[in-house]
């Protein structure tokens, strides 16, 4: 019997942040079982100002509690992260 795990990516872009989770079986490529995308414009002030603002970070924080939370249904818990 071929061997299951679930895993989750996040993306944060420039323009979005995305979770992805995605399970895999050894010999078979990755099926994407969900996908989330928020919203989350922060190139242009990164950019323009070389950081993060305090607010930014904290929208930030809510948008990946949420993720944190889909992560919990499919009881995975640690995500691989890109940027």
């Amino acid at each position: 019997m071929p061997s299951k795990k679930t895993v989750a990516i996040v993306d944060l872009g420039s323009l979005s942040v995305r979770l992805k989770i995605f399970q895999i079986t050894r010999g078979q490529a990755p099926k994407e079982v969900e996908s989330l995308r928020r919203f989350f414009a922060v190139g242009a002030e990164t950019y323009r100002f070389g950081e993060i603002s305090e607010g930014r970070l904290s929208d930030l924080c809510e948008i990946l509690s949420g993720f944190v939370i889909k992560m919990k249904e499919y009881k995975i818990s640690e995500a691989i992260c890109v940027a």
